[in-house]
C-alpha cells in the first residue's frame, strides 16, 4: 500500500464522526491545540492518508498527547497498529511527520467499517422507546456483559469487532465498544487507560444526565452473573482498584453517587446497618428469584460485618426453607457480594 501524505496546517475543519462529536469526553478536556492536531490526524486516517506533514512542527508532547486519544478513544479507527513512526526537525523535541500503519488494506478497512457500524447501529434498535440515559447506558452495558465473553486470543480482541462481531474481547475491546455504542445512543462516553489490579487496564467514564461517573464492563462480566459493582462510580471508589495513566488525570471530576445503580436500587449497606438482617434479605431476594443478588458496601467494616454474617444467613434460610444450593462472590477491595440460591440439586 502505498501511503499518501497529508500536509496540512493546524487549522482545519472539525471531521465527521459515526456520532455526535460532542460524546466525545477526552477530546474535550484537551487544550485547543492538541484537539487541533486530533482533528488533523483523525481526518486523514478516517481517509486513508497514513503520513501525516505538518505545515508547522508541532512539539512532541503535544503530540503524544494527541496520538493518545487518537489511539485509544475512536473505535471506529480499529485499524490502525499502535506502533507509529515520528519525524522530528533537527533539535528532536519539534515533530514535523507521523506515520501510521494500517494493519488491513483499505478496501477491507471501508467493507469492516461498514459491517461494524451496521452492528452497532443493530444492537442499538433494541433498545426499548422513551427511556433515559441512565437507561440506555444499563441496558447497553448489560447487553455487552451479557452476550461478550473476556478473550485475548484473537487480535480482533482488542478491537470494538472482537465484542460486536466476534462476541469475545479483551477489556479494550469492552471498553470501546461501549464507548461506541453509548456515543451512538447520544450519550457522552470516553475510554481509560491505566492498570488495574497491577495490569494494564481499559474503562470507560461517562456522562449522565450532566454527572461523570466511572464504569468498567470488563469487570462487571463475571460470567455466571452480571455485576454493577463498576456501574457508574465516582473517582474515589474506581481509584481504590483502578490507577488512571497520567494523560486521564486531565478528565473531569467524577465526585457523585447520583446514577449509581446500587444507590438507584437501595442495595449500599453502610455501618449503621444490621449485617445479619442485610444477609438475610439478600439470601431471600436471591432465592424468590433464583438470580444472583448483589450489595455494595459505604465502608470496608460494613463489608466485613456482612461477610461474617453470610453464611448464618444461608444456613437460617435452608434450615426455614430446606436444603439449598448456593455460591457467594466475595469481593477482595471489600465494595461488593453477591450470592445466588437456588433449591438443592439446581446449581452446583
Amino acid at each position: 500500500m502505498i501511503a499518501i501524505a497529508a500536509a496540512m496546517g493546524l487549522l482545519a475543519a472539525v471531521p465527521s464522526t459515526p456520532y455526535d462529536p460532542d460524546t466525545l469526553i477526552s477530546y474535550h478536556c484537551l487544550p485547543a491545540r492538541e484537539q487541533e492536531i486530533v482533528d488533523l490526524i483523525y481526518g486523514s486516517l478516517i481517509d486513508h492518508r497514513f503520513m501525516v506533514s505538518f505545515d508547522e512542527a508541532v512539539p512532541e508532547d503535544a503530540l503524544d498527547a494527541a496520538i493518545e486519544n487518537i489511539m485509544f478513544d475512536y473505535p471506529e479507527l480499529f485499524f490502525i497498529d499502535y506502533a507509529y513512526d515520528l519525524y522530528w526537525i533537527d533539535d528532536e523535541s519539534m515533530i514535523t511527520d507521523v506515520e501510521f500503519h494500517p494493519t488491513i488494506g483499505d478496501a477491507e478497512i471501508d467493507a469492516c467499517t461498514a459491517i461494524l457500524l451496521g452492528r452497532a447501529e443493530e444492537i442499538l434498535s433494541r433498545l426499548p422507546a422513551d427511556i433515559t440515559d441512565y437507561e440506555k447506558e444499563l441496558w447497553i452495558h448489560d447487553y455487552l456483559c451479557r452476550e461478550v465473553a473476556y478473550s485475548t486470543e484473537s487480535a480482533h480482541d482488542y478491537t470494538p469487532q472482537g465484542a460486536l462481531l466476534d462476541k469475545a474481547a479483551s477489556c479494550e475491546g469492552y471498553a470501546e465498544s461501549f464507548a461506541l455504542l453509548l456515543r451512538m445512543a447520544g450519550i457522552p462516553c470516553s475510554t481509560v487507560s491505566g492498570t488495574s489490579f497491577g495490569e494494564p487496564h481499559e474503562w470507560n467514564i461517562a456522562k449522565i444526565s450532566g454527572s461523570y461517573a466511572y464504569v468498567d464492563v470488563t469487570w462487571d462480566d463475571m460470567g455466571d452473573y452480571i455485576s454493577r459493582q463498576y456501574l457508574n462510580v465516582p473517582d474515589d471508589i474506581i481509584s481504590r482498584d483502578h490507577r488512571k495513566a497520567s494523560y486521564y488525570l486531565m478528565l473531569p471530576a467524577a465526585d457523585t453517587m447520583e446514577w449509581n445503580w446500587h444507590r438507584r436500587n437501595g442495595l449500599i449497606v453502610g455501618d449503621g446497618d444490621d449485617a445479619m438482617e442485610a444477609a438475610l434479605a439478600l439470601v431471600d431476594a436471591s432465592a424468590k428469584t433464583s438470580s444472583p443478588a448483589e450489595y455494595r458496601f459505604g465502608s470496608a467494616g460494613a463489608y466485613r460485618a456482612f461477610e461474617e454474617a453470610i453464611g448464618s444467613a444461608l444456613q437460617e434460610y435452608a434450615d426455614a426453607n430446606g436444603d439449598i444450593t448456593y455460591w457467594t462472590v466475595p469481593d477482595e477491595t471489600e465494595q461488593a457480594f453477591a450470592v445466588l440460591v437456588l433449591p438443592a440439586g439446581d446449581g452446583e
